[in-house]
């Protein structure tokens, strides 16, 4: 089992609609042999050809999302999460980022979600956890694990 594979893709932000860097590592990643579309909603579809049965992995690419849809009369940045859950499954002090350069810290406040040490961020903008890797002796941590170890799975099984 490639190890690194696992770590690249989890160090790969993937914003709700914008999964495109993760998949171009992803098809960079699948042998020569296989199939690779897409479905109308953007999942890509490896098939490996034979005659065999299929085999079926469903992993998700994206990671929980927060659109900062404006601003208060305060100047607070108001927030609409998508994937997390109602209500929002969220912890203070994620660091979030687009992948493109804006970033903040989020805070959540009486079930209120706020954004502190922010920059590059405009109405629009699809934050979700940044990146973050991290190994000691007692374990392996990283963010979106869940979500990205199903692909990880799937690009090794296609190795064999």
């Amino acid at each position: 089992m490639n190890w690194q594979n696992l770590m690249e893709l989890c160090m790969r932000p993937a914003p709700l609609g914008r999964e495109e860097t993760v998949k171009e590592w992803i098809r960079g990643k699948l042998p020569d042999h296989v199939e690779i579309t897409e479905d109308p909603a953007g999942s890509l579809i490896v098939r490996r050809p034979g005659e065999k049965p299929g085999l079926a992995f469903l992993a998700s690419l994206t990671q929980p999302t927060l659109l900062a849809t404006g601003k208060t009369a305060e100047g607070a940045w108001r927030l609409q999460p998508l994937g997390m859950g109602t209500p929002p499954a969220a912890e203070n002090g994620w660091r979030l980022t687009d992948g493109r350069g804006a970033a903040a810290t989020l805070s959540v406040k009486e079930g209120v979600l706020q954004l502190t040490d922010e920059t590059g961020i405009q109405a629009g903008t699809l934050l979700t956890r940044a990146p973050d890797w991290s190994q000691d002796e007692q374990a392996v941590r990283c963010s979106g694990l869940a979500d990205r170890i199903g692909c990880w799975l799937l690009l090794e099984l296609l190795q064999e």
